[in-house]
């Protein structure tokens, strides 16, 4: 039987919403890689749309769609 301390109790609280939130990147990256390959660029690497769009060939109107799409499902997941 193992017994956490409570400062290993407060930790685990403290990290959920970020193990929840890679959980939701990965599960985003399975079901919609292009929304997730536009979050990454825009939110993780600070891409502008015009960057995204010349490293991924897409159009402004899909990068906005895919990011919008992105942040919808993160929302449903965190």
């Amino acid at each position: 039987l193992h017994v956490r301390s409570r400062r290993q109790r407060q930790m685990c609280i403290r990290d959920r919403p970020y193990i929840i939130f890679d959980s939701a990147l990965s599960k985003l990256a399975k079901i919609a890689p292009r929304s997730y390959q536009v979050a990454l660029l825009h939110y993780f690497l600070g891409y502008d749309i015009e960057d995204i769009g010349s490293e991924l060939t897409l159009k402004k109107s899909t990068i906005y769609s895919e990011l919008s799409a992105a942040k919808a499902y993160l929302r449903t997941q965190c």
